[in-house]
């Protein structure tokens, strides 16, 4: 077995990590995101703000580190 190109990997990986970024915007932010807020309106919740996104996205993924 030959080296393993860490060049390579970290390239692969912060490809993949855009990605998954992009596509998840896609599912979450432009074809869930009317039906999310209609929900959220059943429950008597007001709609998140990009802010409150941001917020969530930036706690989220530091809870997944620990």
């Amino acid at each position: 077995m030959g080296k393993i190109n860490i060049g390579r990997v970290i390239l692969g990986g912060l490809i993949a990590g855009i990605v998954s970024d992009f596509l998840g915007f896609l599912v979450d932010g432009v074809l869930l995101a009317p039906r999310w807020a209609e929900d959220m309106k059943a429950l008597g919740h007001p709609d998140f703000s990009p802010n409150q996104w941001i917020g969530y996205n930036l706690l989220g993924s530091s809870a997944a580190l620990r």
